[in-house]
């Protein structure tokens, strides 16, 4: 596939608005508030934890479609965690829905030969041990009614209480940028952050990296 082919193709999957019928419809959990983990403080917007947490799981909480296999792979294995009830058939069927990229959740269809593998590693893995997950110090409510300048505000005061910065505060920063059409920079990062860009350039892994590369792509063409 050609250069041209592969953006017309990428412009035409974004058109294609997020399923998340298929997952009511089947009673699916995607979003898990801490379970164990004790708030330092509540608020009206959310929770505070000055120690973080790695117990909140927030599935497709922004617009933006998964782009890369590793992180495609990780939002099954949570689904499969948050929902040990399902079953291999089951499992394996919204495995296939969620690879297609018609049901707007990735942003490429994904082969049968890639999901066939998927569906037998995930299905072999321990319920009992929680998916790897990103630390978490600020937790939004749903509906809290924020904007996300102020969303953004709360994070960059209490986020930044803790020792340094956690790769999903990044995540989050990066799609908050995504989202006001603003190209996602090292510098911006860290002046949103609060933090040096030597500490961005620390938590922002490979798979970050090429999330960076997508949302500004995206949002270019």
């Amino acid at each position: 596939m050609t250069d041209y082919k592969r953006i017309i193709s990428k412009i035409e999957m974004e058109k294609f608005e997020r399923r998340l019928d298929i997952l009511i419809q089947r009673k699916l959990i995607w979003r898990r508030n801490p379970i164990t983990d004790i708030p330092t403080e509540t608020f009206s917007w959310g929770w505070y934890y000055k120690e973080g947490t790695y117990e909140n799981y927030s599935l497709f909480a922004h617009s933006g479609k998964i782009g890369t296999i590793h992180a495609f792979k990780w939002h099954l294995k949570v689904l499969w965690y948050l929902n040990p009830e399902l079953s291999k058939k089951e499992f394996e069927r919204l495995i296939k829905l969620m690879a297609d990229a018609r049901n707007g959740f990735v942003l490429h269809s994904f082969k049968k030969e890639l999901t066939d593998y998927m569906l037998n590693s995930i299905y072999h893995t321990d319920l009992e041990k929680p998916p790897a997950n990103n630390l978490r110090r600020v937790i939004f409510k749903d509906n809290h009614g924020l904007t996300l300048s102020e969303q953004r505000k709360i994070a960059g005061k209490y986020g930044n209480l803790g020792k340094g910065i956690s790769p999903g505060e990044l995540y989050e920063e990066m799609i908050r940028l995504n989202h006001q059409n603003i190209k996602i920079s090292i510098k911006n990062l860290a002046e949103n952050l609060n933090c040096t860009t030597r500490t961005v350039h620390r938590n922002l892994n490979d798979v970050l990296r090429e999330e960076k590369k997508n949302l500004n792509l995206n949002l270019k063409q």
